[in-house]
């Protein structure tokens, strides 16, 4: 059994809406105007900040992703799935057999403490495997399978519910794993829609404000904007 870091988990953006400039201008237009299909979407950089300070982000519902993510754990699934305004496919334990799958740890364990991980995953697998031998189905064997273990998700996921995931799983509060994972989305749809993604970010660079009170991770704005390798907040 293998032990991947977190940073080995493949995220992939394999649909988008490549027309999300027409998309947004009419969604915009139709708020506010009788003609709302006569619009110039050059204009629409100045509407996407206003919309964003504004909170009138309903509009960006109508933009669209789907993501595959590949070896995230089952832990990082359970975190995902809380955003609900989202379409989910994932791996089933149900019907798969789940004895061959790795399990993820985090980048920087120490070694002994990551022999012992390892230990205690390949404990839980042999328990999995023996169950089954002894004739009990997948799906209740399962049950003995630690969070830790591997899995491939489909993500379908509108840009309004996006810039929520970012804002709450880029900051440094959440777990590493959900937040290497949100880091590949973001970056993979700020070079698709850098329009509205180069303003998004966790609430210390958005706002210039931690809302996490006494939980604050401590570490500076320009600190985390480096470390995420976010872009630098335009006016």
């Amino acid at each position: 059994m293998e032990l991947n870091k977190y940073s080995d988990i493949k995220v992939s953006l394999i649909k988008s809406d490549d027309n999300y400039l027409d998309i947004l201008s009419l969604a915009a237009n139709i708020t506010m105007k009788k003609d709302f299909k006569d619009f110039n979407k050059d204009k629409i950089h100045k509407t996407i900040k206003f919309m964003l300070n504004a909170d009138h982000t309903s509009v960006f519902e109508h933009i669209n992703y789907t993501f595959l993510i590949e070896g995230a754990s089952r832990s990082y699934l359970a975190q995902q799935t809380r955003h609900r305004i989202a379409s989910y496919t994932s791996g089933s334990q149900h019907y798969q057999n789940y004895e061959d799958y790795s399990a993820n740890v985090i980048d920087s364990l120490d070694p002994q403490l990551k022999k012992l991980y390892k230990e205690s995953i390949e404990r839980s697998i042999d328990d999995y495997k023996m169950l089954m031998e002894l004739g009990m189905k997948k799906y209740e064997a399962r049950q003995v399978l630690p969070n830790g273990m591997q899995n491939n998700l489909m993500i379908t996921i509108n840009a309004r519910s996006l810039i929520n995931l970012f804002r709450l799983r880029l900051c440094y509060r959440a777990t590493e794993e959900i937040r290497v994972v949100t880091t590949k989305m973001y970056n993979l749809c700020l070079n698709h829609f850098p329009e509205l993604f180069q303003y998004i970010g966790p609430p210390c660079v958005m706002s210039n404000k931690c809302n996490q009170g006494k939980m604050t991770c401590g570490f500076t704005k320009a600190h985390i904007e480096k470390d995420l390798e976010l872009p630098k907040q335009k006016d």
